[in-house]
C-alpha cells in the first residue's frame, strides 16, 4: 500500500513541473516531495500534498535528507487539499474594515498573487498604483481581527529576514535573485517527435547522446539532420563516445558537428586521429576554444549530407595544391634518426563528399631530411566543416605504417605559399625539430585573399 509507505528521504523541487499523466506529479519549485522512492530511468515515486507514491522527473529536484511528519508536510501545504493558492505578504498592508455588516480584512501589496479558497469569500482587484488588493470577508469581527494581527505578525517577521538575507548578499557581493536566475544547462531527454513537429524547447535545456544514437539520429533509416540543425538553433546537446570503447578510442567528430552538436565530449587520454581533429579544429578563432557555426547552418534549406544544397546557400569550393617537398628530423619510435622510410599521407576530412587521401612514395632509410617533390590537387565542397591534415609515417620491413608525426589544421586556415609545418604528436605536442616543408598554390586568386586574413594556420 503505498500511502503505508514511509521514507527518511525527500526532494526539494528546483524547477516547475506540470503532470502530462495522471500518475505523476505536478508542483512549483521550491516544494518538497516527501517518502522519496528512487528508481532508475531518472523517474522517482514521492507523496505531495494528497498524491501517494506519483511519479516526477528527477533531474527537476535536487535530494535531500529529511524526515516524512506530518510537520513537513504542513509547512509545505498547511491546508491540505484545501490550499489552493496563496498570497505573498511580504511587506503587505493589512486592515480590518466592515462592509454592509461583514467583518472582513483587506490586504494590499505589490507582488503577484493567487488568492486562497476558504469558508472566507475573498476578491482580488487593481488599483491605479498597480498595488493588488485582495479582500478576504470573515465570519465575525473577532475572527477578522485575529487574521490582521496574524498576517501583520507574519509579514513584520517575513520582512526582517529578508532584510537579513540582503544584508548576506551585499557582504557577499550577490544578488540572490539574478543567481537563481543563471542556470547554465538543464539535462533533458531529447524529444524525438517534439523535433519533429518543430516546437522548439527552453533555450537552457540540454540533452546527451551516445554517439551510436547520435550517428542513427544523422545517418540512421529513420535519421533526419535538418530536423537536428534545427534543434540545436536554440538548444544546446552533447555527445559522448559509446560504452562499448574499452580501449578510450574516439569516433569522428566532424558528422556532428556538421549537424549542429555544440559539445563533442572525447577521450583526451588517447591521442588517436580523432583526438588530432579535434586539436586542429580548435586552432581557429585564436584558439580559445569557441568557434562560431557559419550561417548556413541556420538555413532551412541546408542539409549537411546533401553536396547540392551548398549552391543554393552560397557556399563556394576551396580550390588549391599543395606540393610536399621534403621534411627533416623525423625521430622512428625509439627516437632515432635516419633509420626510418617515410612517407606523406594528405587527406581531408570533413562531409563525406570532401574526404579525399592520398600519400606520397617511400623515401627509403632517410629521416634525416627525406625529399618528395610531389604536388596534390585539393578541392573542399564544405570548407568550413573540413580540416586538412598532413601525416607522416614510417613504412617498416613488413610494409605496415607506423606513426610519426601529423599537422591537423581548419581548412580555411591554411596559407598559401612556402610554409614550414611543424609535427606533432598524436596528443598533439610539437616534436622538436620535426617539420614538413610544402608550397600551397590556390587556383582563385579571391580564395586566397580570403584565406590570407586568417593568422592560425600553417606557419
Amino acid at each position: 500500500d503505498p500511502n503505508s509507505f514511509t521514507s527518511k528521504l525527500a526532494a526539494r523541487a528546483m524547477y516547475d513541473y506540470t503532470a502530462r499523466r495522471d500518475d505523476e506529479l505536478t508542483f512549483k519549485r521550491g516544494a518538497l516531495i516527501l517518502n522519496v522512492v528512487q528508481q532508475d530511468g531518472g523517474w522517482w515515486r514521492g507523496d505531495l500534498a494528497n498524491k501517494k507514491q506519483h511519479w516526477f522527473p528527477a533531474n527537476f529536484t535536487q535530494l535531500e535528507e529529511g524526515n516524512t511528519n506530518n510537520t513537513d508536510e504542513a509547512d509545505n501545504t498547511p491546508l491540505g487539499s484545501l490550499q489552493k493558492g496563496s498570497i505573498d505578504i511580504l511587506g503587505a498592508k493589512v486592515e480590518y474594515f466592515e462592509r454592509q455588516g461583514q467583518p472582513g480584512i483587506k490586504i494590499e501589496t505589490s507582488s503577484s498573487l493567487s488568492t486562497t479558497s476558504t469558508n472566507n469569500n475573498s476578491a482580488p482587484s487593481n488599483n491605479s498604483n498597480n498595488v493588488i488588493v485582495t479582500v478576504l470577508h470573515s465570519s465575525t469581527p473577532e475572527e477578522a481581527r485575529d487574521w490582521v494581527q496574524k498576517i501583520s505578525d507574519t509579514a513584520a517577521s517575513a520582512s526582517i529576514r529578508d532584510n537579513e538575507s540582503r544584508r548576506k548578499e551585499r557582504a557577499m557581493k550577490i544578488a540572490r535573485e539574478l543567481s537563481d536566475l543563471v542556470i547554465y544547462c538543464r539535462s533533458v531527454m531529447f524529444n524525438v517527435d517534439k523535433c519533429s513537429r518543430r516546437e522548439p524547447g527552453l533555450y537552457c535545456e540540454m540533452s546527451s547522446f551516445p554517439e551510436t544514437k547520435a550517428e542513427r539520429l544523422i545517418g540512421g533509416v529513420n535519421g533526419d539532420p535538418i530536423m537536428l540543425l534545427w534543434y540545436h538553433r536554440t538548444q544546446i546537446s552533447r555527445v559522448y563516445p559509446k560504452a562499448q570503447r574499452v580501449t578510450s578510442d574516439n569516433y569522428n567528430p566532424i558528422p556532428m558537428w556538421a549537424c549542429g552538436s555544440q559539445m563533442i565530449s572525447l577521450n583526451y587520454q588517447t591521442g588517436d586521429k580523432p583526438m588530432q581533429i579535434n586539436q586542429g579544429r580548435f586552432l581557429d578563432n585564436g584558439g580559445c576554444g569557441y568557434i562560431l557555426r557559419p550561417d548556413y547552418m541556420f538555413s532551412d534549406t541546408y542539409n549537411p549530407l546533401d553536396v547540392n544544397t551548398l549552391t543554393s546557400n552560397n557556399v563556394a569550393p576551396l580550390q588549391f595544391s599543395i606540393k610536399i617537398i621534403g621534411a627533416r628530423h623525423l625521430l622512428g619510435s625509439k627516437g632515432k634518426r635516419g633509420l626510418v622510410s617515410p612517407f606523406v599521407e594528405v587527406e581531408v576530412i570533413g562531409c563525406d563528399y570532401d574526404n579525399y587521401r592520398d600519400k606520397t612514395k617511400v623515401v627509403p632509410d632517410n629521416g634525416f631530411n627525406p625529399m618528395w617533390d610531389e604536388n596534390f590537387k585539393i578541392r573542399i565542397r564544405n570548407p568550413s566543416m573540413a580540416v586538412f591534415r598532413l601525416a607522416v609515417y614510417d613504412e617498416d620491413m613488413f610494409g605496415e605504417p607506423n606513426f610519426l608525426g601529423a599537422a591537423t589544421y581548419p581548412a580555411t586556415c591554411i596559407l598559401r605559399g612556402y610554409r614550414s609545418v611543424p609535427l606533432k604528436n598524436g596528443h598533439s605536442e610539437e616534436l622538436e625539430l620535426s617539420t614538413l616543408l610544402v608550397k600551397v598554390a590556390y587556383d582563385k586568386q579571391e580564395s586566397a585573399d580570403l584565406l590570407g586574413l586568417h593568422h592560425d594556420g600553417v606557419s
